[in-house]
């Protein structure tokens, strides 16, 4: 069974931190966060990130962290029992950010099933996987 590793712009124990070049600026300095988390499956990894608490938090970032001229975050699917590292997560972010969607490395505008095919984020299923952020 195929999960997905997501990384956004705080902590998996993945080794040491490492920043995706894109954010290794010192312009940003200490306005940068990282995530770097498993999901089930795409739709939960949605949800969490733009519906309830963690979504209202997302659309005021603006006024926490400094904008970055690259993805926001990425996504790939992994095998079962493997813990994605810092380094790993920042190589894919890079492939993101210089190649643009694939199966390696995408977001959820365009993101990939875990046989490698496009496919569209069920909103259904992110419905029922979080609140709508109205009731939080």
């Amino acid at each position: 069974m195929a999960r997905i590793g997501a990384v956004e712009r705080g902590a998996l124990d993945g080794g040491p931190q490492v920043v995706p070049p894109a954010f290794a600026g010192p312009e940003i300095g200490d306005r940068l966060a990282h995530t770097c988390s498993v999901w089930r499956d795409a739709e939960s990894a949605f949800a969490f990130s733009y519906r309830g608490i963690h979504g209202a938090s997302l659309r005021v970032r603006h006024e926490w962290f400094v904008e970055a001229d690259a993805p926001s975050h990425v996504a790939w699917w992994i095998d079962e029992g493997h813990v994605p590292t810092w380094m790993e997560a920042a190589a894919r972010h890079e492939e993101l950010a210089a190649a643009g969607p694939s199966a390696r490395a995408f977001d959820f505008r365009s993101p990939f099933d875990a046989d490698g095919r496009p496919f569209t984020i069920d909103r259904e299923a992110v419905r029922r996987y979080a609140p709508s952020p109205t009731s939080t």
